[in-house]
């Protein structure tokens, strides 16, 4: 079965700083995702703990953090 995903990324203060997967189609199973760093205006994010939120069309939103470090 397929799903539509979209992954967000934000910094300490909540702000978006990276859409990672933007309503993206894919089909049931484990996926990998790697984030580059990269802000959506290109700028290179700094070291810190990010918040991520996994929105599906079928299943509840999941979250979780992530730390960078450079």
């Amino acid at each position: 079965q397929s799903d539509i995903i979209s992954i967000q990324l934000f910094d300490a203060q909540g702000n978006m700083v990276r859409n990672v997967l933007r309503e993206t189609p894919i089909d049931t199973g484990s996926y990998t995702v790697i984030w580059d760093g990269q802000q959506d205006n290109g700028a290179d994010s700094p070291s810190g703990s990010y918040t991520y939120r996994i929105v599906s069309s079928k299943s509840a939103v999941s979250t979780g953090t992530i730390v960078r470090t450079k």
